[in-house]
């Protein structure tokens, strides 16, 4: 008779977050919140970022640390921002600037907890 080695089924990497994936996606949480918050990052961009990893770190659309940024990329859109979120901070230029910095100073006072919470999270 011969000898089998059994070895347990792969799960297939798409089914799975490996932590190493889950850990990028978290650390890549906190550097756009932190970003946000000192202004090298354009704040409307990454409030979609934010909602995007959100989405693929499977959490649920109602998480208070997440969900205000969907009204933060609303307003975007309203200022008439689409495209890619790496290009708003170009689109930017295009927009009335005291209506821009408004919009955005708005989008701050609303969501300044969650960044500093989304840091602190995934610090």
């Amino acid at each position: 008779m011969q000898k089998t080695s059994k070895t347990a089924p792969s799960t297939p990497a798409s089914l799975t977050h490996e932590p190493s994936t889950t850990e990028h996606l978290k650390q890549k949480a906190h550097a756009t919140a932190q970003a946000m918050l000192n202004e090298s990052l354009f704040y409307f961009s990454g409030a979609a970022v934010l909602l995007s990893l959100r989405e693929e770190l499977g959490i649920y659309e109602n998480d208070p640390d997440f969900a205000v940024f969907c009204a933060v990329v609303h307003e975007a859109y309203e200022l008439g921002f689409d495209g890619p979120p790496e290009q708003w901070s170009k689109h930017a230029r295009h927009v009335q600037q005291e209506q821009l910095r408004s919009s955005i100073d708005w989008a701050k006072e609303i969501s300044l907890n969650q960044c500093q919470a989304l840091m602190q999270r995934y610090s």
